[in-house]
């Protein structure tokens, strides 16, 4: 793995969360490739002492949101307030 510095901002289906310009990777060499050959010049090698972001923010998605319980039936009233 090496470090990557982001030179502007990026997102796609492989990074959900996405990328902010200025912000320092630690990626593997083939998905850097992947990502450059898809919108060159996104990556380029960070300086050395260059301190990395988590990656955690690009690929946890978003909790559901659930106003009922999964299989519970909808409301009669609730229906009538989507309806309308």
């Amino acid at each position: 793995m090496a470090a990557y510095l982001v030179t502007q901002n990026y997102r796609s289906s492989y990074f959900p969360g996405g990328m902010s310009a200025g912000d320092t990777l630690d990626l593997d060499d083939e998905t850097a490739e992947a990502i450059n050959r898809d919108s060159p010049g996104t990556l380029v090698a960070a300086p050395s002492g260059a301190e990395s972001v988590k990656q955690d923010r690009q690929v946890k998605a978003a909790p559901a949101r659930r106003d009922r319980e999964p299989g519970e039936a909808i409301s009669k009233a609730t229906f009538k307030a989507v309806r309308e």
